[in-house]
């Protein structure tokens, strides 16, 4: 056969594969929704099965299309607003956790309306209203923390509007599990009415439950409402009413917003006593309030030193008792180490930070509390890493809490282990780099800087020439000014000598590159 030319009998001819859309398109609406409805599940519960990762995000970004795919053919299904919102919810929080926060934000607004909508069209739904209450604290939360000012401004009335959307959740709940108690009373007494009904009843639900098989099956599994869906509730509206009174500008507001916060995970509590320890949700439930107790009076004293300028210790021991007692039940609860190693954190920072306010300097017995809290956060830390050995924000901490350990200078442990603290954080930083070409890495830049540190801090030149190849490698990945800003932003970690080192390097980078192109 000539160059150029093909054989047409023996060409091999495959049929493409139908698309979704050819399938579907004779068919009725109904069908048409039912068939991306379909879809949509098989793609949700194969990202399930991942459970987290890249793959398991593209299964659910397919749910997502087929279901806007149903609900631009069936407008008037709240079910299906409701999961299309839900899905949309699942991926902001992978977009979160991937430094992608516009797009979790862009993807949070979205649930928010899709919610919005499913209420629209049913109100009676209490999932519904705490989805919504859910996508409108973590779109405040994240704005709080990565978004832009006009994101940051969206804040305080999301919040107030998810305790609103809280208030609303818990009152139908309330409800739909009186009406239910009622229900299951009835049937009780109607058990024991007459012993010869048994067989019809049993008939009669026999025929119901074929009957229903015939019908639709609804998009949404509905759970029924337990003294557990109260206590969740009363525990995500506390939550909220935190984050919001860390926020206020009145500290009287504010004092009164997280005192009101405890009193709905002191209803939880009360709540959750009427429950039979022997429930699978009880242990559960149990540490999630002590948690968010922890959080709030942690929470309030850092608001109580920004108002009043004087570390309360008090609040912070109160949350630091409450973390304990989650841990002598379960000494390997990984949340509550990690949030007991931020609360002693946060508690020496406004030591370290209240003595050279008053002092111009680190007095001996702030620094000695203060190590003293460190080395204790450093021991959670670890004991969390043991847990968890993969979680790169573990080792991330373990590295700061080197840094900051090893900058409490006249503390007499911290000059005597200086060059040892830094090798431990360069150690740390090292092990929660995972993705080596991410310029967003926060462990690439702390080796960089705990490398510079051995140089500057003691003295040793050979880390010093490190330090320079590290930076140079960070800038090759797309690190800039902007990055760095970023990741130094909003933290009192990195010594101002340092920021000064890092951004004359992005300066002489920018000018190199200016002058490549003007030739």
């Amino acid at each position: 056969m000539k160059k150029g030319h093909f054989n047409r009998a023996n060409r091999s001819t495959k049929k493409a594969k139908p698309t979704k859309e050819d399938i579907t398109a004779n068919l009725p609406p109904q069908e048409k929704y039912e068939k991306f409805v379909e879809e949509a599940i098989q793609c949700e519960e194969q990202g399930e099965r991942y459970g987290s990762g890249d793959r398991a995000e593209r299964n659910y970004e397919r749910a997502e299309v087929n279901y806007s795919k149903a609900c631009g053919i069936i407008d008037n299904d709240p079910d299906g607003f409701y999961n299309w919102g839900r899905i949309l919810y699942l991926l902001a929080g992978f977009n979160a956790k991937g430094d992608k926060h516009d797009l979790a934000l862009e993807r949070l607004e979205l649930a928010i309306q899709k919610f919005r909508k499913s209420i629209e069209l049913d109100d009676t739904k209490p999932d519904t209203f705490f989805n919504l209450g859910q996508a409108l604290t973590l779109h405040a939360e994240t704005a709080l923390e990565n978004g832009t000012q006009q994101m940051r401004w969206k804040a305080g009335p999301n919040l107030k509007e998810a305790i609103a959307v809280f208030e609303k959740t818990y009152e139908l709940q309330e409800k739909e599990l009186a009406r239910m108690n009622k229900v299951d009373a009835d049937q009780h007494d109607h058990a024991h009415h007459d012993e010869g009904t048994e067989s019809n009843t049993k008939e009669n639900a026999d025929n119901q439950a074929s009957t229903e098989t015939d019908k639709f099956e609804t998009v949404t599994e509905v759970e029924p409402t337990t003294i557990y869906s109260l206590i969740d509730t009363l525990v995500a509206m506390a939550d909220t009413m935190t984050t919001l009174a860390s926020q206020l500008s009145s500290f009287e507001g504010a004092v009164d917003l997280f005192s009101q916060a405890r009193m709905k995970l002191a209803m939880a509590e009360k709540l959750l006593s009427s429950a039979s320890e022997t429930d699978k949700e009880y242990k559960t439930a149990m540490f999630e309030i002590g948690l968010k107790e922890a959080q709030n009076f942690s929470s309030q004293a850092e608001r109580s030193y920004l108002a009043t300028s004087k570390v309360d210790h008090t609040l912070f021991n109160q949350a630091i008792d409450r973390l304990d007692q989650i841990l002598e039940r379960d000494e390997r609860h990984i949340a509550a180490l990690c949030d007991r190693g931020d609360v002693l954190c946060s508690f020496a920072d406004l030591i370290v930070d209240d003595s050279k306010r008053k002092a111009n300097g680190l007095t001996g017995e702030a620094g000695k509390q203060a190590w003293s809290l460190y080395s204790q956060a450093d021991k959670s830390f670890k004991a969390a890493a043991t847990n968890d050995t993969n979680n790169s924000d573990i080792w991330n901490k373990l590295g700061d809490l080197s840094m900051m350990r090893a900058q409490l200078n006249g503390v007499p442990q911290s000059d005597s282990n200086k060059p040892q603290l830094l090798k431990n954080a360069q150690f740390y930083y090292s092990k929660s780099s995972k993705d080596k070409k991410n310029p967003y890495d926060r462990g690439a830049l702390g080796v960089i800087y705990s490398t510079w540190a051995l140089a500057h801090w003691c003295g040793e030149q050979k880390s010093a020439r490190t330090a320079e190849d590290r930076m140079q490698m960070w800038m090759r990945l797309g690190a800039d000014q902007d990055v760095f800003s970023d990741l130094t932003e909003d933290t009192n970690l990195y010594d101002e000598e340092f920021i000064g080192w890092a951004t004359r390097h992005f300066g002489e980078a920018s000018e190199s590159e200016s002058e490549e192109e003007s030739s």
